[in-house]
């Protein structure tokens, strides 16, 4: 019998996105494997399988639910920054147990904040032995200075102010997003077998 193994994989990549003469570009910035999934991912997708959250969750505010079954929501609109694809400054090492980022960078223009756009959730890909999707953001930056991004992470929806952090990863290297600059950050979620 052939033995067959599956491989859970996902990937960040940040693109800087430039506009010329009402030309959109995108350049690959930086790569890295993202293997940060949340002990609260788990339990959420437990809880949509069965519609029940087995243990406690804690929300990004510190509180504790054990409810939120099914929510997994991470398509946050534009000017949201309390759930969907986020960022942060912080470098601490990923922990299990992570209920939020370290330094998360709120939404905005004074300093230390990006402008956050929609998060995109794109259509499913899928053919041979892979299927695969994206999510992704764009973040410009209108502080007056550059930010460095040292962290990033998907917060799924909990409720009009808060999120559960299901992703959390801390760069492989320090990446600055100029004053003046837009970043688009992208997950792609992919199984093969």
């Amino acid at each position: 019998m052939k033995k067959t193994t599956l491989l859970f994989e996902t990937t960040l990549d940040i693109y800087l996105v430039t506009k010329s003469n009402g030309i959109i570009s995108h350049r690959l910035a930086h790569s890295q494997l993202s293997r940060s999934f949340l002990k609260q991912w788990t339990q959420l997708v437990k809880g949509t399988f069965q519609a029940l959250v087995e243990g406690t969750i804690k929300a990004t505010d510190g509180s504790t639910h054990t409810g939120g079954a099914g929510q997994l929501r991470i398509n946050a609109a534009a000017a949201v920054s309390y759930f969907g694809l986020v960022l942060g400054t912080g470098d601490t090492p990923v922990a299990i147990d992570d209920y939020k980022l370290q330094t998360q960078i709120l939404h905005g223009s004074a300093a230390n904040q990006l402008s956050h756009a929609a998060v995109i959730v794109d259509a499913h890909h899928g053919g041979g032995s892979t299927s695969s999707f994206k999510v992704k953001r764009q973040f410009e930056n209108l502080s007056g200075g550059t930010i460095t991004v040292k962290e990033s992470g998907i917060y799924a929806y909990y409720d009009a102010s808060t999120g559960y952090n299901i992703v959390r990863d801390v760069l492989t290297a320090p990446f600055d997003i100029a004053n003046g600059q837009i970043a688009e950050f992208r997950y792609t979620i992919k199984a093969t077998v």
